[in-house]
């Protein structure tokens, strides 16, 4: 269980920074747009009052996880 925890925490951590700065969320777009990502997916926070927010986080830094 702590391993999902530390996860689970690097990427709040994560989108924590990229969503941080314009120029690190523009740097990240850019990124993703060269890697010929699907530029319509973004990173999303998990929010504790929302019940699926942690698996919707998860599930899109899967996309990125590369």
């Amino acid at each position: 269980m702590n391993d999902i925890d530390d996860t689970i925490s690097r990427i709040r951590d994560s989108v924590k920074y990229v969503k941080g700065s314009p120029k690190r969320l523009h740097a990240f777009k850019e990124c993703v747009k060269a890697m010929g990502l699907n530029e319509k997916k973004y990173l999303h926070y998990d929010v504790p009052t929302r019940w699926n927010s942690t698996f919707v986080m998860l599930r899109d830094a899967l996309l990125f996880k590369d």
